[in-house]
């Protein structure tokens, strides 16, 4: 539990850190339309670049990591660990 007494809070949630639950029913889409006041003025998007794909998972959305290194006596042998 935790409370905030100052200003506007901000929570960061990292990703897997909690178990995923079935939802109880189908969701539905709702239009939504976001508007700035006036005192919103400070940040301004410049641009967006989207993350180009490795073909491999992503690192913060694993749930279980396997890493190599100079254990493997070479790159020949990674294809050791790729197969975890």
């Amino acid at each position: 539990k935790s409370r905030v007494s100052k200003g506007t809070p901000v929570i960061t949630v990292k990703p897997n850190s909690a178990a995923v639950e079935a939802a109880p029913a189908a969701g539905s889409v709702e239009a939504l339309e976001v508007t700035f006041g006036a005192l919103a003025t400070g940040t301004k998007v410049t641009g967006r670049t989207p993350r180009e794909s490795t073909g491999r998972p992503e690192l913060t959305e694993a749930a279980i990591v396997v890493s190599g290194g100079r254990g493997v006596n070479g790159t020949e042998n990674f294809a050791i660990i790729e197969a975890l």
